[in-house]
């Protein structure tokens, strides 16, 4: 888990429709558990098992739509002006965006090994970067607090998934004596949440008609 900063400018067209871009981090990594099966292990109560995951940081630009489809107000103060204590606000977000690795920096997780009688060894080789940008689609939701009329926080949970191979690596493995190999293709495909606190920047008043 990375946590990364973002910013984002956001146009609504409507109640019920806006358009956002900006700049969101993010990362494009690999992860891999081996358990050695358990008619080959030399363990009495199963086979040793040994896991990592390694990631480097992407830079993301998207281009969303998001639509609302359901609200929830509470204490109303003026229903003629869709005014309320409270609400909450669901939309619903979608977009085809771009991503753009930056040179291969490993931050490695490592979890086990649980070994005993058994051996496992990793040789993982150098992160080859096959594509520096790279295009994925994206699908979430987004919770939007309020209070007084004003958005005053948003909660988003989405997922990507990369058309583009960004980063290829190598894997070759031994475990008792046996050997296999696997390469990892890392797209920046994954499922994340993000917490904003929005600034209304500028609201753009509709000229009221002239009577004929």
């Amino acid at each position: 888990m990375k946590f990364v900063p973002s910013i984002t400018a956001r146009y609504q067209l409507n109640e019920k429709l806006s358009f956002s871009t900006g700049y969101s981090g993010g990362a494009a990594g690999f992860g891999y558990k081996l358990k050695i099966p358990d008619n080959i292990t030399h363990n009495d109560f199963g086979g040793a098992w040994n896991s990592a995951a390694s990631a480097t940081y992407i830079d993301r630009i998207p281009s969303l739509v998001n639509y609302r489809f359901h609200q929830f107000n509470f204490t109303p103060i003026d229903t003629d002006k869709k005014l309320y204590n409270y609400s909450i606000k669901f939309d619903i977000t979608a977009g085809v965006c771009v991503n753009r690795i930056h040179s291969f920096t490993n931050s490695k997780l490592a979890l086990g090994p649980v070994f005993l009688k058994d051996t496992i060894d990793f040789n993982e080789s150098n992160s080859q970067i096959v594509n520096r940008w790279g295009g994925y689609a994206t699908l979430g939701a987004t919770a939007r607090f309020y209070h007084l009329g004003k958005e005053r926080m948003n909660v988003s949970l989405f997922i990507n998934q990369g058309f583009t191979d960004l980063m290829h690596t190598q894997l070759d493995y031994t475990y008792n004596s046996r050997t296999g190999t696997q390469l990892f293709r890392s797209r920046g495909s994954g499922v994340g949440f993000a917490v904003g606190i929005p600034l209304l920047l500028k609201t753009f008043e509709t000229k009221a008609k002239p009577a004929p």
